[in-house]
């Protein structure tokens, strides 16, 4: 939802097997829906165009289907976006400024597996309110640290003592998951604040689970997060899976098999009735590593290392 107007951007990628440089990147499926009223598809090079009548007012061209899908056959690489390209250019370019600016300002992705270094402007926020963000949340991971500053580039953390104050490179002084929780902080606050959906890879990497744990309810305080925000992440610690934090609907798999590439699907899948079934009451993290739910690597390292000790 973006000004008001619920819009339903939905792409799907071919690009070959994984590490192959060579293969040939197209895109396969492209659709629009706009406020639940379908916009345009497109099935590779082929794209139909559909009325839809409360935005008709926003369209550059009306009643010409035949001709934009004519252009969009010739001109469109199988490579480009439809939406970006023919659909902005021919049909609409305020609906597509719309999609565009929800990407560039209500979409935060964040990878708390690496690039521990902290700076102020990778934070949208003023100076002041991210270094009052970050001390917060250096506190609440534990850190003794009595405040930061910001040097050219690096953040500093202030140490207080009987001899004064000394400033110290954070990266150097704090613990990784200090910083990693430091990292994280100030993007969910900003996604609070605007009502934005923040996507985090790892988020839980060298991070207290009960830190994790209390971010989450924030999201799902409606008292606190009164815009919607939401935050989407990938885990390998099953400790998450509880009825507590999460509905079933809300806990997606990801299910890797031998050649079909990954699988993705939710617990509310297995239903709630019979043999299977997954009911509220039910220990999810248990049954998980019982392999209930499949997504299991399995890895057992013991041969391997019998292998490479004994040899």
């Amino acid at each position: 939802m973006t000004q008001g107007v619920l819009i339903d951007y939905d792409v799907s990628l071919e690009l070959g097997e994984f590490l192959d440089r060579s293969a040939k990147k197209l895109i396969s499926f492209e659709s629009l829906k706009i406020n639940g009223k379908p916009a345009f598809e497109r099935q590779k090079n082929n794209v139909e165009l559909f009325d839809n009548e409360p935005f008709k007012s926003k369209w550059r061209i009306s009643g010409s289907q035949k001709l934009i899908k004519l252009l969009a056959q010739e001109s469109l690489k199988p490579q480009e976006l439809f939406l970006a390209n023919g659909f902005k250019c021919l049909v609409s370019q305020e609906i597509v400024s719309m999609i565009e600016n929800w990407f560039g300002e209500h979409l935060s992705t964040l990878d708390l597996s690496r690039n521990l270094a902290i700076g102020a402007s990778s934070h949208p926020q003023s100076i002041k309110s991210f270094l009052k963000a970050v001390t917060v949340a250096a506190k609440a991971n534990g850190a003794e640290t009595s405040g930061f500053s910001l040097g050219s580039e690096d953040l500093l953390s202030v140490l207080e003592n009987l001899k004064g104050k000394k400033e110290v490179y954070s990266e150097k002084y704090e613990s990784t998951g200090t910083l990693k929780f430091m990292r994280l902080f100030p993007q969910a606050v900003e996604a609070i604040k605007n009502g934005s959906v923040l996507v985090v890879d790892q988020l839980d990497a060298s991070i207290n689970p009960m830190a994790i744990m209390s971010l989450i309810n924030v999201f799902h305080n409606d008292g606190i997060n009164k815009k919607g925000a939401q935050l989407i992440f990938a885990t390998c610690n099953p400790i998450y899976l509880n009825p507590n934090l999460f509905r079933r609907d809300e806990v997606k798999f990801v299910n890797k098999e031998d050649d079909s590439g990954s699988t993705i699907y939710s617990l509310s899948d297995f239903g709630t009735e019979g043999e299977g079934g997954v009911k509220t009451t039910d220990d999810y993290a248990a049954n998980y590593l019982m392999d209930c739910y499949g997504a299991m690597s399995g890895a057992d390292f013991t041969e391997a290392f019998c292998d490479l000790v004994n040899n």
